[in-house]
């Protein structure tokens, strides 16, 4: 790597999605094909580097924890010096006061990927990073993986190894962005698939298999949604091993239930590839119509990757409380991940009124659930920089609980503002991007 021999002094605020299974959730263990998808709720980070002082000033707000160190305290390490990045630990023992819980996971990960990124020439300037998150922590929707690909797209370009603001990140950064931020998945999980990471660098659509490319999937069409958090704890562990106990009982009954889980998620690739361009529109009746020819096909996908997943076992009550709920409003529904509580995601066609879509919302809500309108498919990580003071007032008030006029832009202004001009991330070809490990993933 080249470095530069002194940080970049401008202030960035960087930003990436959350991510979720659209088709293919539990076959995919059995080598079957899966679709994941990047979600617009967004972690954003700002960094202002402080170019006359060695302090290093973390403000992880979600968590409740700020955290300072000296640049010079921590480690100067490459990837190699690790068998595993999660051995991160052992060099800043007795160095670093740990916070616990996921404030913990978080600021190892930081402190790996500073360690591996900033040479000892750039250590005697700090710098202030504030992350800001609106993806559920433990919800299964990649907050982790948002969070890496944050800090790594900071620091790669603190340290002048990548360059933001000028235009769509180029793929050779992206690579590099998602590598460092898989390393940062480690020190968090352990042994991750490399599948989080990867959306959220990327965005879009993903197709993924085990021993296969990761492949994203090309297409200018998002989907609308509610993405709807039970707030029911699920055991991912316990769910796997129970599909597992299904298959082994009756295997000539629960193949054909993974094949045609494939079956979906494959059709549900081809099926974006040929969407409809809302950037091509010549006929806007015409292409309304189709719009809505599309809609409908994936919402059978929907509905019928979710009704097989019930038959392997991992729906829960509160999920189907939201299928038929979303069901009354005739919106398609069915659970995200590994299943048992956790999250389901509905399809809301472009066509649908707002009076409608906030209806069914409300009607979730009385469950005591919580709901999030967005989108599924949109843009990978994004950066901007930051001249002025309103994007740092933005990160330090609380959006999600202020009523308050103090908060200066609201969440779709920010989102406007880092796509302004720079695109999702630049890519618009079919592309594949081999997976830094090949492990399954619900």
């Amino acid at each position: 790597m080249t470095y530069s021999t002194a940080p970049d002094s401008k202030a960035f605020v960087i930003s990436a999605p959350a991510k979720t299974i659209l088709f293919g959730e539990h076959a995919v263990v059995y080598g079957k094909a899966a679709v994941a998808t990047s979600m617009d709720l967004r972690t954003y980070t700002l960094i202002v580097p402080t170019l006359n002082d060695t302090t290093i000033s973390i403000d992880f707000t979600d968590l409740g924890e700020k955290v300072s160190l000296n640049s010079t305290a921590l480690p100067s390490l490459s990837a190699k010096d690790l068998e595993h990045p999660l051995k991160i630990e052992e060099h800043v023992f007795n160095k670093v006061k740990l916070p616990e819980g996921h404030a913990r996971a978080a600021l190892l990960a930081f402190i790996y990927l500073y360690s591996c990124i900033v040479p000892q020439s750039l250590r005697s300037h700090g710098f202030k990073i504030t992350f800001k998150s609106f993806i559920p922590v433990g919800a299964g929707l990649g907050s982790s993986a948002s969070f890496s690909v944050c800090a790594a797209t900071a620091l790669l370009q603190y340290a002048g190894l990548i360059a933001l603001g000028q235009g769509p990140i180029p793929s050779d950064h992206l690579a590099l962005i998602n590598k460092w931020a898989f390393g940062a998945e480690q020190v968090i999980h352990g042994n991750p698939s490399g599948i989080d990471n990867t959306v959220c660098t990327y965005g879009g659509f993903i197709r993924f298999q085990k021993e296969r490319p990761l492949q994203k999937i090309q297409t200018k069409f998002p989907l609308n949604v509610i993405l709807t958090n039970t707030l029911v704890p699920k055991n991912t562990k316990a769910l796997v091993a129970g599909v597992r106990t299904l298959w082994e009982k009756h295997r000539s009954v629960i193949d054909p239930i993974f094949e045609s889980i494939h079956h979906i998620a494959v059709a549900g690739s081809e099926m974006f590839i040929s969407a409809p361009d809302p950037t091509l529109v010549t006929d806007p009746v015409s292409f309304k119509t189709s719009q809505r020819a599309f809609e409908e096909d994936v919402e059978d996908l929907v509905k019928l990757n979710h009704d097989l997943l019930a038959t392997l076992r991992v729906s829960h009550p509160s999920l189907e409380t939201v299928v038929n709920t979303t069901k009354e409003f005739s919106f398609s529904t069915k659970l995200t991940g590994a299943g048992g509580g956790g999250c389901a995601l509905t399809l809301v066609p472009h066509s649908a009124e707002n009076f409608k879509i906030d209806a069914c919302k409300a009607a979730l809500k009385e469950y005591g659930f919580d709901c999030y309108r967005t989108t599924a498919g949109g843009g990978g990580v994004q950066a901007i920089e930051a001249p002025h003071d309103k994007l740092a007032a933005w990160m330090s008030s609380d959006h999600q609980n202020s009523s308050s006029s103090f908060v200066l832009l609201s969440q779709d202004e920010m989102k406007n503002i880092l796509s302004a001009g720079l695109g999702a991330n630049g890519l618009e070809s079919s592309e594949k991007y081999q997976m830094p490990i090949g492990a399954s993933h619900l």
